[in-house]
């Protein structure tokens, strides 16, 4: 017993000074991460949880969004007894202690990496079926179709299991997402929780369809992501099935345009080049841009400063980093008081503000509004270095393509 504790010891010494345990042998980081949990705060927990924490069976991208909605949506109170033992991990050490949850004692597991950081645990061992991106294929090599409008949301007509829907086209999801609490009756969908450790994961969770239709591609017999929607249904005062995403989208160059509320998809082979002698108008501007994950990054530059921005035909206003707000100063003007929809679908208190001039790709744009916000949450989970989003502001304003497999963006 005693050879045991004294290379456990030395095993937590391996982390250079990076781990510190409190009296009982824990680990500070496993007993502030469970302080976190039971106090509900996604926001202490940060502090001591790896950007590359990852869960089980939650596809890549979407791990902030459960968590922070884990940590806020449970009265499940976890005590530790007993610290067990550290054993040598390929990430850094792996911790066990003995813990109390609701009045049920079990192991539970946490392993630190060189950092100091929680990198894994089975606290969140969610029993949901692993969702593969499906390849999305084509529906035809040139098709066209109207879109609606609706609060600077684009809604698509489509189909999910022979009931008319709409569905927003977001190009900021990775995958498909079903909204598992899409409210008119006659579509009316239950989700099961995804149960772990630590309680259940009711806003998320895989489904099954048998058939999903919209004008570029349908799939037939799939397990979708299920995600819980309601605040962002509520805050459009309008019903929708789901998001369609850049899995739906890569295989066509996406031609949309606001004004004529249209948009125009040309079938791609795997080197980007059209399918169809159908010809795209001429354009005015090619932007390239870096494919970071499902994300375009553009090259822009606001006043001096140098900014690596985002598009997202989900965002309803373009967006920059908490920290620009003040290193921009002066040139932000007519500063708002205004609310956006966060990872954990809260809505939150943010300033908004007038950028005279931001150039991107070298081309220069006037006056636009842009919330401020701290995004470092699309950066740990998309993992892309980007400031900022450039969404309905930006994209509006001319008729745009996106070439995903080209990674051109072009302006009409």
């Amino acid at each position: 017993m005693l050879e045991r504790l004294i290379i456990a010891a030395m095993l937590i010494l391996l982390l250079n000074g990076a781990l510190f345990a409190t009296e009982s042998g824990i680990p500070q980081q496993i007993s502030k991460f469970v302080d976190a949990w039971n106090a509900n705060s996604y926001e202490t927990a940060k502090s001591v949880l790896s950007p590359s924490y990852s869960i089980k069976g939650v596809p890549e991208g979407f791990t902030e969004r459960v968590l922070q909605q884990a940590f806020g949506g449970h009265q499940i109170k976890i005590e530790i007894i007993s610290y067990l033992s550290a054993e040598k991990h390929p990430s850094g050490i792996s911790h066990t202690v003995l813990a109390n949850r609701n009045a049920e004692e079990r192991e539970m597991t946490f392993v630190i990496d060189q950092d100091g950081l929680i990198c894994e645990s089975d606290i969140f061992e969610a029993q949901v079926k692993q969702v593969k991106q499906e390849k999305a294929g084509i529906r035809g090599e040139y098709l066209t179709f109207e879109f609606e409008l609706h609060e600077n949301m684009i809604l698509v007509e489509g189909s999910l299991d022979g009931e008319k829907v709409q569905f927003i086209l977001d190009s900021g999801a990775p995958i498909f997402v079903l909204n598992s609490h899409f409210t008119d009756e006659g579509n009316r969908m239950s989700v099961s929780s995804a149960t772990g450790v630590g309680g259940s994961i009711s806003s998320m969770d895989a489904k099954r369809i048998s058939h999903l239709s919209w004008p570029g591609g349908e799939y037939r017999d799939i397990d979708v992501l299920s995600m819980d929607l309601r605040l962002l249904e509520e805050k459009l005062g309008k019903p929708f099935a789901g998001l369609l995403s850049f899995a739906e989208l890569e295989p066509y160059e996406v031609y949309i345009d606001y004004a004529k509320k249209q948009i125009h998809l040309y079938g791609l082979d795997e080197g980007g080049n059209l399918l169809d002698d159908a010809k795209l108008p001429q354009a005015k501007h090619h932007m390239p841009f870096s494919l970071q994950g499902h994300i375009p990054v553009l090259e822009c530059r606001i006043g001096n400063q140098d900014i690596p921005l985002g598009l997202d035909t989900g965002a309803q206003s373009n967006l920059l980093d908490l920290p620009y707000f003040a290193s921009l100063g002066k040139l932000v003007s007519k500063v708002e008081a205004d609310t956006l929809m966060g990872a954990d679908a809260r809505m939150l208190e943010i300033k908004t503000g007038q950028i005279k001039s931001t150039i991107v790709s070298g081309k220069k744009y006037g006056a636009m509004r842009y919330a401020f916000s701290d995004i470092s949450h699309l950066r740990d989970a998309y993992k892309i270095n980007t400031q900022g989003l450039l969404g309905y502001p930006f994209l509006s304003r001319k008729p745009f393509s996106i070439n995903y497999r080209k990674q051109v963006l072009s302006i009409y």
